[in-house]
Formats: structure tokens, C-alpha cells, sequence
């Protein structure tokens, strides 16, 4: 008996938590007429504001075999390379115009982003390297916050931290699948601010974290709305993928899709 009650209320919790979750596919779908001026709208900033301008370095391309051609030891040193190389371009180009909306509508708007911080190879600083991809785009979270927040605590030593930074939110080294979540680090979050919002949005583009943020809201009472954000996506150009790779391999250098089709196209 005693199991068969954990079961429904394992499955009562699953079901509150999906009924929250709205998937979208794009930003027009999102509903603003019902946020209040002591809401809080939370973006996810990869894959959901922004994307990589080269396909390599989407989604698509994690399946890639030819990603083992470069050496475990120095893959993060040309990783560093390729995300300094590339331009970044919005995954929706509604996204500033929605930001100056809410904005208008005097809701806090901020980034969430499980991007890590501190020194990346040739990268001296991701969060200033991301705040500026974003700023190149027309996005800037500046305005809604003023607050800058490190959470050392929330590591160790040698390990880069969880801070707040631009009106971003970034999860640094804490986050983890096996050992952290996105909704942990926003509760953190909210306790150093002292606040509790009338009402969280929050756009990702992947369902855990969406489902990791309900559940810490449901613990503290706040109403919660989740986007879960999907678009079609770009097919690899497989001769352009190798292409980029040798070059990184041999001569430490990113070229983007465009570079690498002409090379093709005029050997």
C-alpha cells in the first residue's frame, strides 16, 4: 500500500509539473497579457536567443565523427577557438522586440544560462564573452538589474563559480546533471536577492531544466510558467564539418561555414 501511494503521488507530481510546460516554436506563442510588474522572465540564452552562425557548433553537430580527430587534450583549447571565431545570430529575431516589451511592461527580465565562467582557453572571460555575443545582437539585461552576486560557496577551490553578472544568471561549474540543477541554482539565486516574484516565466530549451526550475518554485509557492522552445534544425554539411576540423587541427584556426564553402567550391 504504502508503495502504491509513493506511486501516485510520484505520478500527481509528474503531471503538475507537465501541465506547467508549454512547447513552443517560436516566441510569438509566448503569453505577456497576464505578467504583472513583480514578475520575473527568465531566458535561457543558447539555443534559445542565441546560436552559433556555423552548424558545427549547434546541436546538430554533437553527433559528428569527425570531432575525434582532435585530441582529448586539446579539445577544450580549440573549442575556445571555434566560439571565439564564430558570429552568433539570434534563434528568434522576435527576441529583442519581446525583451523591449516586457521591459515596457515593467516585468524583470534576465538571462539563465548554464554557461560556465571565468578563463576557456583563448576566452579570458565567458561571461563577458557571452554579454558581448548578446550585446552584438541588440540584447542587454543591464538595465533590469544592477546586482552583481559570486557564489563561491557553491564550489570548490579550483573550480569556477556560479555568478551574476549583465542581468546574468550563470550556472558556472555548479551546474551538473548528477549533481545540480538549474532550479537549485535559481533558488540560491532568489534567497541572496531576498525575493520572491509574483509569477516566473522561463524559456529553455530543454525539458529538465524546466522541470528542475518547477519543482523549486513549487516548494516556495510561486507560480510558475515553463516554454519549452523547439526548432527544426539545420542539416550538417558534412564536407564543411571535416573541413573546419583539419583547419583547427593544422593551423589552430575556426573558419566558418561560408569560409569553407568557397574553399570547397574553388580548390
Amino acid at each position: 500500500m504504502r508503495c502504491f501511494l509513493l506511486y501516485i503521488f510520484i505520478s500527481i507530481s509528474h503531471f503538475c509539473v507537465a501541465e506547467k510546460i508549454q512547447t513552443i516554436g517560436g516566441f510569438q506563442e509566448v503569453n505577456l497579457d497576464n505578467l504583472s510588474k513583480e514578475s520575473l522572465f527568465l531566458f535561457d540564452i543558447d539555443e534559445v536567443l542565441l546560436t552559433p552562425a556555423d552548424i558545427l557548433l549547434r546541436p546538430a553537430g554533437k553527433t559528428f565523427s569527425g570531432w575525434c580527430k582532435i585530441q582529448p587534450e586539446k579539445f577544450d583549447h580549440y573549442l575556445s577557438i571555434m566560439l571565439a571565431g564564430t558570429n552568433y545570430i539570434l534563434v528568434d529575431k522576435k527576441g529583442p522586440d519581446m525583451i523591449a516589451r516586457l521591459s515596457k511592461k515593467g516585468v524583470s527580465v534576465m538571462g539563465f544560462t548554464s554557461c560556465r565562467t571565468g578563463p576557456f582557453g583563448v576566452i579570458q572571460s565567458m561571461e563577458k564573452w557571452r554579454s558581448d555575443q548578446l550585446h552584438a545582437v541588440g540584447i542587454d539585461f543591464r538595465p533590469f538589474f544592477s546586482e552583481e552576486y559570486v557564489f563561491a560557496e557553491l564550489v570548490d577551490a579550483k573550480s569556477n563559480p556560479p555568478l551574476f553578472k549583465n542581468g546574468i544568471l550563470f550556472c558556472g561549474d555548479f551546474y551538473s546533471s548528477k549533481r545540480s540543477t538549474k532550479g537549485e541554482l535559481l533558488g540560491i539565486f532568489l534567497d541572496r536577492m531576498n525575493w520572491r516574484p509574483e509569477q516566473i516565466v522561463f524559456i529553455d530549451d530543454e525539458k529538465k531544466n524546466l522541470e528542475a526550475v518547477s519543482l523549486e518554485l513549487d516548494k516556495r509557492g510561486i507560480p510558475f510558467q515553463g516554454y519549452l522552445l523547439e526548432k527544426p534544425s539545420t542539416p550538417l554539411d558534412e564536407k564543411i564539418a571535416q573541413l573546419q576540423i583539419q583547419t583547427i587541427v593544422e593551423k589552430k584556426k575556426w573558419i566558418s561555414d561560408r569560409e569553407a564553402k568557397i574553399i570547397i567550391q574553388n580548390p
